[in-house]
């Protein structure tokens, strides 16, 4: 048998492999993508936590305390704080409030961090994402087209939509997060040196077009026959790319699973260029546009606060924490009838700062 006629069934079996694999790590990815979907508790911890140590340092809770204890307020107006700094009990107490507090946030910030870690340990590394979404999508798919049940079809969206923002459609280096074709667009615009050979020339014309070719077809329910080739040589493609199989060999082939993973992408173009485009805009993405923006908006924030540069982790988190901050201290002082001043002002700069630090300095999933 030659090596162009073991082909199909080195692919049949690749699709068993993938199969069984995704099977494997069924429950692993869920967990994943529930985590991923939710408000990560511990970050919401070491936040409030940090805002504490902030009301410390005004200091709004030595103030607090102050009144709590019954103590002289010293020279302080009613609409002022309570504390007078000639007073060695009152300094005593916002001491002990500051040294209290950093030593929760520090305490605190030990534990989460090592539950992070223990956390992400437990679930799928970000390679591997992009082909669970993309093999679930063609099984949705058909299972739709055998009993008809728009349920699969929703279903099938959701994970076609996650794979679009993370496999090799999306271009990702630190906080810079562009569509491929897009990026290679623009360099071939700006660049004339810059030139694609015919193979990879095709490869971007699949991804561009996708869209118009297989997404369409997904909203209007229309042709779904017609993408199931195009999507099952991709989802191949996307498991050759698994780093604990793309060395493996298939019985009865020459081939590893990483080069028949390759001739698969081939595939996929082939497929993409005999389909034909869908040109009506799907009514389900014309009537939200602005919950497709609100989604990239908030796409974008997490990239830049999952940054791999740490100088731009940094800046992100303490533009957003001093927001939260600011706004935590102005609620506060509007509903104490407090008077800010020099250290109320301090706290709301220097406070951000410490916080950003701590998450510019933890690890991330992106890193």
């Amino acid at each position: 048998m030659t090596a162009i006629e073991s082909l199909p069934a080195a692919r049949e079996e690749l699709e068993t492999r993938a199969e069984q694999y995704f099977i494997s790590v069924e429950d692993a990815f869920r967990e994943t993508i529930r985590r991923l979907g939710k408000t990560d508790p511990a970050t919401a911890i070491e936040i409030a936590l940090a805002v504490f140590v902030l009301l410390s340092i005004i200091p709004l809770t030595p103030t607090l305390v102050i009144r709590l204890l019954g103590l002289p307020p010293g020279n302080a107006t009613p609409g002022n704080f309570a504390m007078d700094f000639n007073r060695i009990d009152h300094l005593l107490v916002w001491f002990l409030s500051i040294a209290g507090s950093v030593f929760i946030f520090v305490a605190a910030n030990r534990i989460t961090k090592k539950w992070k870690i223990r956390r992400d340990s437990l679930a799928l590394p970000n390679e591997i994402l992009p082909f669970c979404h993309l093999f679930r999508a063609y099984g949705e798919i058909k299972r739709f087209l055998i009993n008809q049940r728009d349920v699969h079809i929703d279903l099938a969206r959701k994970d076609l939509g996650a794979y679009l923002l993370r496999g090799e459609f999306r271009y990702r280096s630190g906080s810079f997060n562009i569509s491929t074709s897009a990026l290679i667009s623009s360099l071939l615009q700006n660049y004339p040196w810059f030139k694609l050979v015919e193979e990879t020339h095709q490869v971007v014309q699949s991804f561009k077009e996708f869209d118009l070719k297989i997404k369409r077809r997904f909203f209007q329910k229309v042709e779904l026959d017609r993408v199931i080739p195009a999507l099952r040589y991709l989802m191949l493609y996307e498991y050759s790319k698994v780093k604990k199989v793309k060395e493996e060999r298939l019985s009865g082939s020459r081939l590893s699973v990483a080069e028949l993973g390759y001739n698969c992408l081939y595939e996929y173009v082939g497929e993409m260029s005999r389909l034909g485009e869908i040109v009506t805009e799907p009514k389900d993405i014309a009537k939200r546009p602005l919950l497709k923006y609100y989604q990239s908006v908030i796409e974008k924030s997490r990239a830049l606060l999952e940054s791999q540069n740490r100088l731009v982790r940094f800046a992100s988190w303490y533009l957003l924490l001093l927001i939260i901050f600011s706004a935590s201290v102005l609620i506060a002082l509007a509903g104490f009838h407090l008077k800010p001043d020099t250290t109320v002002m301090v706290g709301i700069v220097s406070a951000p700062f410490i916080g950003a630090v701590t998450f510019a300095a933890s690890p991330t999933k992106r890193g």
